[in-house]
């Protein structure tokens, strides 16, 4: 039963992002403080469990800033790093996950960088589409090939666009860029620390789930109710 209820929130989530009706509350944000602090708040659990998550940044990054919703961009993170710790694992399912943060022309680049497994040539183009699992023997992990789907329209309901890549030496990168606003004098990187205590409030609004941060809130337009969403997901699940 709370399998299926969990289907029917993702799929009204789905639903929603589709028709253009969850609505993003996006400020100015200093992504590297933001990526930062989001990456320092979990690594205890990752590191807890004999996992390593490491966070970098490009110095040309480090000031950057990019409209964005901290708690959906905390959505789309949450959802890459579920997707790493189910597929990403090396023989002795220890996961390695890099997140870091690029300068690009007129843009921010985000990567998410697992050495795992990763995903064929042939899988990464349907990546993102709704219930589209990379192969049969991800049938045994639980999931139903929504959350990439989700974390994509989330991305691009932001203004920005997503990709996957197969990584240099295994596993799987995915990449999203973000257009870069103009460079502000002092407040950027304070703000981006108080934009990810709020996401993190959010989600502890929630209710903490075991192994992870409790989900983002999100505020759906016309009056309509706001509702969490939990993020479990895995790669092409």
């Amino acid at each position: 039963v709370a399998q299926l209820s969990h289907l029917v929130d993702r799929l009204f989530l789905l639903s929603r992002l589709d028709l253009g009706r969850v609505v993003f509350h996006c400020v100015p944000l200093g992504v590297h403080a933001y990526l930062g602090a989001w990456a320092a708040e979990r690594r205890a659990a990752w590191e807890s469990k004999g996992h390593v998550l490491r966070y970098e940044a490009a110095e040309a990054a480090q000031g950057c800033r990019a409209s964005l919703d901290a708690a959906e961009l905390s959505r789309v993170l949450e959802n890459l790093e579920s997707n790493s710790l189910k597929y990403g694992g090396d023989a002795a399912g220890k996961v390695s996950a890099l997140l870091s943060l690029q300068a690009v022309p007129g843009g921010v680049r985000i990567v998410w960088r697992d050495h795992g497994r990763g995903v064929s040539p042939d899988d990464l183009p349907h990546l993102f589409e709704s219930f589209y699992r990379a192969d049969k023997s991800r049938g045994e992990q639980p999931g139903h090939g929504l959350g990439m789907a989700i974390a994509a329209r989330i991305v691009t309901g932001m203004g920005g666009r997503i990709w996957a890549e197969q990584a240099t030496g295994g596993g799987l990168a995915v990449c999203m860029e973000f257009p870069v606003l103009p460079p502000e004098e002092g407040g950027a990187q304070t703000a981006a620390g108080e934009a990810a205590q709020a996401a993190a409030d959010k989600r502890a609004d929630g209710g903490a789930k075991s192994g992870g941060a409790a989900p983002a809130a999100r505020q759906i337009s016309k009056g309509e109710e706001r509702q969490d969403e939990e993020h479990p997901d895995h790669r092409g699940q």
